[in-house]
């Protein structure tokens, strides 16, 4: 028999699993109502920018963010913690765009229902012949009425031209055709993209938009599979054993893609080190009694490409400029000076390729490319080492720093780029990749270690810099600069 205490005891418990049952069924129900976003998606949804990427690894929390981004401005309503600057009083017209209508039924459609309320529902979505959603009505809460479609990369171009929107939301990489004919939509009503992916495809993303960050108008968040480990308040979210678990299947490459959301066509990238978020710095005056090389690779039918790097009383080197033209040498000399005289740079050593500034000028002329530049006024240029392995390790060693650990003063690179004095510069060189053979030979032969052409000039650049031992060496006002120091 029990006494009256167990039973209101047990009475309690009963209680308590009730109560528990009926919130876990709110959170199915009205997710977004308890969403807490990870750190990343915390700033993805702080952005203020008008193309917003969200480039991650699988289970990185891309997707729940987009979503949730979305069911907020189509509520208008939003929690405490999102910026109040961003918040939309008005109905919105939304578009969210799939890779295929089996991908908004199989994962979309069921997320969104998690994070929606139900009672929002104007009425029942549309649907195609086999059932995918592509057009919702939900209620905002000034009174208008928000819609959400949806399309699929599957669809015609033109399906995509002609209609207007508030917001465009591209789950997975798009095809240039399509961003380029929904982004015409976004215009009437100044509206935002984002774009949420796992680098595998559409190459012209990292190029044209990824490199192009500006934190303005285009605003990147690469994201690890380990960025959703926690939520902003401390709860936990995905079980690091877990994690290592998947990690253990994936091969090398696989694991660039699907743990740190890194770009699949550079699984053969030279420098693996780079971390955009951490080698490129804002720009920030030259200090004056910083030394300051001037490097420079000369070219015959593409543009000259040279660049200016100071370094610091820490030897820490910073690429802080880069001048890319066609020209003569004397002509070409004359735009690097106007511009080092308008930046007010004093460059103490010159650097120049070895293999090209010691070609003839012309067949059968004793006068070197070195030469002619020297004459038209870079008198303290001389000819780089080519040492290719010592100065790509070299290299490799400046950009190095343990990713798995918070940047600080025992760890951080030594290399950094200035993020609009040298943008060509930085994306360049992340773009940088090793030749492959085809698939088969590679099985055969292995990898190979020659590079590409394509975006090998900052390489050279930087591999003319290290052979030649940079060092700090405070800069006196008396000094003659046009007089080399080696």
């Amino acid at each position: 028999m029990t006494s009256p205490k167990q039973e209101q005891l047990s009475q309690y418990l009963s209680e308590l699993e009730e109560i528990d049952g009926l919130l876990k069924k709110r959170k199915v129900e009205n997710g977004i109502f308890y969403y807490i976003p990870n750190p990343k998606q915390y700033k993805f949804h702080c952005s203020r920018a008008k193309r917003i990427l969200y480039v991650g690894s699988n289970r990185s929390g891309k997707t729940s963010a987009g979503m949730c981004e979305c069911v907020m401005h189509a509520l208008g309503w939003y929690p405490e913690w999102y910026p109040k600057e961003k918040r939309r009083d008005t109905a919105q017209k939304i578009l969210w765009i799939s890779p295929l209508f089996a991908h908004l039924i199989k994962f979309v459609e069921p997320k969104l229902m998690s994070f929606l309320p139900k009672e929002a529902i104007v009425r029942k979505p549309k649907r195609t012949a086999e059932g995918a959603i592509t057009h919702l009505e939900i209620k905002h809460s000034s009174g208008g009425i928000s819609t959400i479609e949806w399309m699929s990369q599957e669809q015609s171009l033109s399906a995509f031209e002609g209609a207007d929107y508030d917001i465009v939301v591209a789950d997975e990489p798009l095809a240039r055709a399509i961003f380029t004919a929904v982004t015409r939509g976004l215009i009437d009503r100044g509206g935002i993209m984002f774009m949420l992916f796992t680098p595998i495809e559409q190459q012209w993303i990292k190029e044209e938009l990824c490199d192009n960050a500006d934190g303005k108008f285009i605003e990147l968040f690469q994201a690890d599979i380990e960025d959703n480990l926690f939520d902003i308040k401390g709860n936990p979210i995905l079980n690091k054993e877990y994690i290592k678990e998947f990690e253990r299947t994936l091969s090398e490459d696989d694991k660039e893609i699907r743990l740190h959301g890194r770009w699949y066509h550079l699984s053969g990238m030279v420098f693996k080190e780079l971390d955009r978020s951490v080698h490129v710095i804002d720009d920030f005056p030259v200090p004056k009694d910083a030394p300051i090389w001037y490097v420079l690779d000369p070219h015959d039918r593409n543009p000259h490409w040279s660049n200016w790097i100071f370094m610091d009383k820490t030897m820490d080197c910073f690429v802080c400029g880069e001048f890319i033209r066609t020209g003569e040498p004397t002509e070409f000399t004359k735009e690097v000076f106007a511009h080092e005289k308008a930046m007010n740079w004093k460059p103490r050593r010159r650097i120049i390729d070895p293999n090209f500034g010691n070609k003839p000028k012309s067949v059968g002329s004793k006068i070197r490319v070195i030469d002619q530049f020297k004459a038209s006024g870079m008198r303290n240029l001389v000819l780089g080492v080519d040492e290719q392995e010592g100065g790509r390790l070299k290299i490799r060693t400046a950009l190095r720093f343990d990713k798995t650990k918070p940047i600080g003063i025992s760890n951080r690179p030594k290399l950094y780029f200035f993020k609009n004095g040298a943008r060509e510069s930085y994306r360049s060189l992340s773009n940088l990749q090793y030749e492959d053979w085809t698939k088969k030979a590679t099985e055969v032969k292995g990898l190979r270690e020659n590079l590409q052409q394509k975006n090998k000039h900052i390489h050279d650049v930087l591999l003319y810099l290290y052979n030649s031992n940079p060092r700090y060496e405070q800069i006196r006002v008396e000094d003659d600069l046009e007089k080399p120091i080696y």
